[in-house]
């Protein structure tokens, strides 16, 4: 019984379902997309904590990019955590990090959330289609060509549903 457990996958099962379309005469991915957009979300969350941290070394001290405003900021910011300006280069260097592994989860939790609305949706679909054969080979026990045909695609119908639910 095969597994669906990527788009790859998903795809395929959709390419039996678009077979069986035809043969009842109705209509009915992309990862490498998705891991785009994932990398996308995580760089703009890493830029973002690059654009912050660097903001808030301007603003944290005296202000300005001098040698004093720099050690003064870094030195403010790591005074929040209790420490000096080595704990306020940590805070400042973990921002883009903790910011680009956040962006990147909340990109891959929204891609299986969406992997999983099509995965249902195709079930449906499928028990839909199956529900409809079973009608056709229960009308047409007199046609043996088309019985056989209709109940391969039933076979292969039932066991996407199982490998689906």
């Amino acid at each position: 019984m095969a597994k669906y457990e990527t788009l790859e996958d998903l795809k395929r099962a959709e390419e039996e379902i678009k077979e069986v379309d035809l043969l009842i005469e109705q209509e009915g991915d992309a990862t490498i997309k998705a891991a785009l957009q994932e990398t996308a979300v995580a760089m703009g969350a890493g830029g973002v904590g690059v654009l912050g941290g660097g903001a808030a070394v301007y603003f944290a001290g005296i202000v300005g990019f001098s040698g004093a405003g720099i050690t003064s900021g870094l030195a403010a910011i790591g005074g929040l955590i209790g420490g000096g300006m080595l704990a306020g280069i940590a805070v400042v260097a973990a921002a883009p990090f903790v910011l680009a592994g956040g962006g990147y989860l909340a990109a891959r939790y929204y891609r299986q959330r969406k992997f999983n609305e099509a995965r249902q949706q195709l079930r449906q679909h499928a028990i839909a289609r199956r529900d409809f054969l079973r009608r056709l080979i229960t009308d047409n026990v007199d046609k043996a060509e088309k019985l056989a045909e209709y109940r391969l695609h039933l076979t292969r119908l039932t066991d996407m549903i199982e490998a689906l639910g």
